[in-house]
């Protein structure tokens, strides 16, 4: 498969909510695999928001909870 270049756009769309959104849900809006997003976060330097870092450990005890 050959790899799609990255809009100006979807790097504002990065930009923009990456900190804040889950990979899932970028990947939704851009219509692109997680691990791109994920890929393309690197290589923007980009970071997830104390906030949703938080709500991502809580939904992650709650999956290791419920798993049991």
């Amino acid at each position: 498969m050959i790899a799609r270049a990255w809009l100006h756009l979807e790097n504002v769309v990065m930009r923009t909510h990456y900190r804040d959104f889950s990979n899932v849900t970028l990947a939704a809006i851009l219509r692109r695999s997680v691990e791109s997003v994920e890929h393309q976060a690197r290589r923007l330097g980009l970071k997830k928001g104390r906030a949703r870092l938080a709500e991502m450990a809580r939904q992650n005890q709650n999956k290791r909870r419920h798993s049991h």
